[in-house]
């Protein structure tokens, strides 16, 4: 059956339409989490659309996190794009923080920046974005500028939001076809949690109308498999036997109902 069938005993009042549109879902190996790159638009609104996603403007902890975002979504599609981050000092000028809240461990700002120029709004730049593939500027490398509506700053090649998701792990032991066992850790507290599967081609963000709406499942076609519980600890250990039909096509996701967050996705 289809999410939305599934879901429909699970109906919550709508909760605001989403302003910027989600181009494309990938999960960083690295630490599991999920990012999505947004539509062009200004930082407010990126970040205010991170927030109805689940997460942030994405975090950059360190040189390893910063190179995987550059290569993934730089250039995603064959579109060179600059990209909105997480960081900002509009609270204080000068004092840049995450919106996560997370510790600043690492930064990659190109030379002679941050430097809150004016010359474009009096305001000065609060906000940091990544320079995409092709930038004469560094790409890769980090520049603070004004909260720039798309068309609006005709040297970049378009501001586009990364939105990073911390969910729950998958894990799976086992090869397909045959049985295997899912193991999710990091859920909520004995929270529903579904299993889902798809193909492994793109996303789809649950809609408005129903819980969870605007959680991205990093499948097309989603079809719920079964409904779980998360036990005291957040955890999930579930067994099944894959047909010979699902191997290269498919992939598995869970999603937390409770956090509303999705795991990592598994390509079977």
């Amino acid at each position: 059956m289809r999410v939305l069938s599934s879901l429909a005993f699970l109906l919550c009042a709508s909760p605001v339409a989403a302003q910027v549109a989600v181009l494309h879902t990938e999960v960083n190996p690295a630490n599991g989490h999920t990012y999505m790159l947004l539509d062009e638009s200004n930082w407010t609104d990126a970040e205010a659309e991170a927030v109805n996603l689940g997460g942030h403007l994405v975090t950059m902890n360190d040189l390893a996190e910063n190179t995987w975002v550059f290569n993934t979504f730089g250039n995603w599609n064959g579109v060179p794009r600059d990209l909105w981050m997480g960081f900002h000092d509009e609270v204080v000028e000068g004092s840049f923080e995450w919106t996560s809240g997370q510790a600043v461990t690492y930064t990659n700002w190109a030379l002679f920046q941050p430097d809150n120029n004016t010359g474009t709004d009096p305001n000065g730049e609060q906000y940091v974005h990544m320079y995409g593939f092709g930038s004469q500027y560094g790409p890769g490398e980090w520049n603070d500028v004004f909260d720039a509506n798309p068309g609006s700053a005709p040297w970049s090649f378009g501001y586009y939001g990364v939105v990073e998701v911390e969910g729950p792990s998958l894990a799976l032991t086992g090869t397909c076809p045959g049985p295997v066992t899912f193991d999710l850790t990091g859920a909520s507290p004995f929270a529903p949690v579904a299993v889902i599967t798809g193909s492994n081609l793109g996303s789809f963000a649950i809609p408005a109308g129903f819980t969870c709406a605007g959680t991205v499942i990093g499948v097309t076609n989603p079809t719920i498999r079964t409904f779980v519980s998360a036990d005291v600890n957040g955890d999930v250990s579930l067994s099944l036997t894959l047909p010979p039909g699902a191997c290269g096509v498919l992939a598995v996701q869970m999603v937390d109902f409770t956090a509303c967050n999705a795991s990592n996705l598994l390509p079977l």
